[in-house]
């Protein structure tokens, strides 16, 4: 984790400096880890020595928006879901003598989530399905166990509502009945196109859904 001070005069090793007479010595510590976009991270200022009464602390932040704690010592960001690699926390302290260091930062590495993973996808006829093709997909989702495994039925138009259903049952059915295979592990939704047509994907933890 890195830890940087801004200074206007030379520092003595990498995140130190040569602390001047009668100025506050302070840092940034951040939560240790890889984060995912859309989570909450807090950072923390440490520091030693004295502070005037009239210091105030002012936060920035890059990849992420501020949610509690700005002002003080600590501050809570929640990620963007488009963060980059990295987000920054800045902390200017206002209103130190003109000869004292007033700023400090940290930065996160942030973990982009796999796109969704496409497996398979195939037609059959109207009321039917493929127990082997659903049967090989379910397997792969056990591989990979944290991953959510995702079905896009397609139905052309004019479909009655009671045999999308009925397919529906059947496949879930089918995947209930294959040893080890946890039904919350699987989502299946309805949309339409010409023909009849099965979608089916694998989404790591993180990742957005399939659009149909």
């Amino acid at each position: 984790m890195a830890m940087f001070l801004v200074l206007g005069f030379s520092s003595i090793g990498a995140g130190q400096v040569e602390p001047n007479a009668g100025c506050p010595e302070f840092m940034i510590v951040g939560p240790s880890g890889v984060w995912m976009p859309e989570e909450t991270v807090s950072f923390q200022a440490i520091v030693s020595g004295s502070m005037p009464d009239s210091a105030k602390f002012v936060w920035t932040v890059k990849g992420g928006t501020i949610i509690a704690g700005q002002g003080t010592l600590a501050v809570t960001m929640l990620i963007d879901k488009a963060a980059g690699d990295t987000i920054v926390a800045r902390l200017r302290i206002e209103g130190l003598p003109s000869n004292c260091p007033y700023e400090a930062t940290d930065s996160v590495t942030i973990c982009r989530p796999s796109p969704p993973i496409q497996i398979d996808e195939f037609s059959t006829p109207n009321g039917d399905m493929d127990a082997a093709r659903l049967t090989s997909a379910a397997k792969e989702q056990q591989n990979n166990p944290t991953n959510q495994l995702y079905i896009i039925e397609y139905f052309p138009p004019g479909i009655a509502e009671s045999q999308k259903s009925e397919k529906i049952r059947k496949i879930k059915e089918h995947l209930a009945k294959l040893r080890g295979f946890d039904l919350a592990a699987v989502t299946i939704i309805m949309a339409e196109a010409d023909v009849f047509l099965t979608k089916i994907y694998r989404v790591p933890p993180g990742s957005d859904n399939p659009v149909p």
